[in-house]
């Protein structure tokens, strides 16, 4: 897509969002009410995320793709995967019964200033009802198909599906650390993954940990990081204060 073309539509997505700013609110507080949580500001905050990858040229993506994503519903990658879609112009269908409030809204008010500012036809839609047997159903008309999330979970969808599936570990890490050494610390990561609904994998032993680590998987990793490192092939190592600042959602091609 032009750029410029692409920077009048963010500016019109923003615009949208703060002309339904109470009606996205109201989603948010019913989100809570289920166990997720959200923020006005998050939102914008994804947005200008997502767009400034883009134009940095972090982001690499076919274009003119028909897209499943298969996740939680969390709304900052629900955000992140709508503004590369649009630049690359690729449809997607969202996969998920999670966070449907919040996700129902966004994405009607992004469809609808698509269509009326930019005579763009319906890009996004959920499939939230039976949607593991419906992504089955439905494979065959994907050119990719995303899981974002557990492993484990990724195998179970996976024995039905007759492609190739791009994983993405977002939103599930594994942890190495003494608990009683780093007992404030394991305190935070309790809190931070209810605050953001993150599964968090905790090792006590360190060759259980390495034995169990997958190269799809990020890690936290508390002591000895040099030495682990060397012995483990993953995605992505975070220290403990790395991954409480610089924990996001990252777009896999």
């Amino acid at each position: 897509m032009n750029i410029d073309k692409f920077e009048k539509i963010i500016c019109e997505i923003k615009k949208s969002f703060e002309d339904n700013k109470n009606i996205i609110k109201s989603a948010i507080k019913k989100e809570l009410e289920n166990g997720y949580m959200f923020y006005y500001d998050d939102c914008i905050k994804e947005v200008e995320r997502a767009k400034s990858d883009i134009l940095n040229g972090k982001i690499q993506e076919k274009t003119n793709q028909e897209i499943a994503v298969i996740y939680d519903g969390k709304l900052d990658v629900t955000i992140n995967i709508i503004i590369n879609s649009i630049y690359f112009n690729n449809k997607i269908d969202f996969y998920s019964d999670g966070a449907n409030i919040i996700r129902t809204v966004i994405i009607e008010i992004i469809n609808n200033t698509l269509k009326n500012e930019f005579n763009i036809e319906k890009c996004f839609e959920l499939i939230t009802e039976n949607y593991n047997q419906e992504i089955v159903e439905n494979q065959s008309k994907y050119d990719k198909i995303i899981f974002i999330g557990d492993y484990f979970e990724l195998n179970n969808i996976q024995n039905n599906i007759n492609k190739e599936i791009v994983y993405n570990s977002y939103g599930f890490v594994k942890v190495y650390i003494n608990s009683l050494k780093y007992k404030n610390e394991h305190t935070e990561l309790v809190k931070m993954s209810y605050k953001k609904n993150i599964g968090i994998e905790y090792y006590y032993d360190i060759n259980e940990f390495i034995e169990n680590v997958r190269e799809d998987d990020t890690v936290i990793i508390f002591e000895n990081i040099d030495e682990i490192s060397k012995k483990i092939k993953v995605r992505k190592i975070f220290t403990y204060n790395e991954f409480i600042d610089d924990y996001k959602f990252e777009y896999i091609n």
